[in-house]
């Protein structure tokens, strides 16, 4: 491929993403009506997907740098996780302004599965392999 081709397709890709930054910033502005935004972003101490870290740290630079909300990661441990995992989502809540125009954002990274006879969500370190059979 030559150069010419190159710096073409990358000049395209560019007007591409500037046009696409500019319809999103017109579709969703960047403000807020809220008076207040916490993020809680969980995932697992332990995750068995090496990815789940990355993908925590660009959510929270999202937040914080585009939309300027404070986004605050936290990890379950593996051991006393229920516990641990309560604990932090009732500090969460504890802590945030009260008020109609609050927003809780919390984004949860990890493996989960519905049981179907409890109506219940459970949410797993690990893949869950026939758990209810």
């Amino acid at each position: 491929m030559s150069s010419l081709n190159v710096e073409a397709e990358a000049q395209m890709e560019t007007e591409l993403a500037d046009e696409l930054n500019n319809s999103l910033k017109t579709g969703f502005p960047l403000s807020s009506d809220y008076e207040s935004v916490e993020v809680l972003l969980i995932s697992w101490k332990d995750a068995d997907d090496p990815e789940i870290a990355q993908e925590v740290e660009n959510l929270r630079f999202f937040f914080e740098n585009t939309w300027n909300f404070p986004a605050t990661p936290v990890t379950i441990p593996p051991i006393r996780s229920q516990g641990a995992l309560q604990s932090t989502l009732s500090q969460f809540i504890f802590n945030y302004k009260e008020s109609k125009a609050s927003l809780l954002i919390v984004y949860y990274a990890g493996h989960g599965d519905a049981n179907p006879q409890e109506m219940k969500a459970i949410w797993a370190q690990y893949v869950l392999q026939n758990f209810w059979f």
